[in-house]
């Protein structure tokens, strides 16, 4: 959802890493699950991200300039984004997932995996509550 610009404009890969980290929201974590303290914190970490990258003239990755040719530094201040393997300030390992068909770095740690609801084939339900019941065990 951060990366959709119909939601919220202007946040491209670096600054949704960079304030899900800061929030500590996993990037699999679907949207409409998020809680209001969560929303709050993820509110707070776009708004600190974004100001950041404006701070510093944006982050100079490959070929990046700004309007006047210099170069940015935010990414000097890289928290997660392209630290694959690096420890990360809360004192995990940062890792390279893939979201979405994107590459997207997180700390497991500070940024707890959602938790995956099993769920029951239909058949083997419908299956065991149709067998009889045997004396033999």
């Amino acid at each position: 959802m951060l990366l959709d610009q119909r939601a919220i404009a202007g946040i491209g890969n670096i600054y949704a890493d960079e304030a899900l980290f800061m929030a500590g929201i996993h990037p699999l974590r679907p949207a409409r699950s998020l809680r209001r303290p969560e929303l709050a914190r993820l509110r707070e970490a776009i708004i600190a991200v974004l100001q950041a990258g404006i701070d510093a003239h944006g982050a100079s990755i490959d070929d990046y300039r700004d309007i006047e040719g210099a170069t940015g530094t935010y990414q000097d201040r890289f928290l997660v984004h392209l630290r694959e393997g690096e420890p990360c300030p809360g004192g995990g390992t940062i890792r390279k997932i893939v979201v979405a068909g994107r590459g997207t770095y997180v700390c497991e740690s500070c940024q707890p995996r959602p938790r995956t609801r099993r769920v029951k084939p239909r058949q083997a339900a419908k299956s065991s509550s149709r067998r009889p019941s045997s004396a033999a065990a």
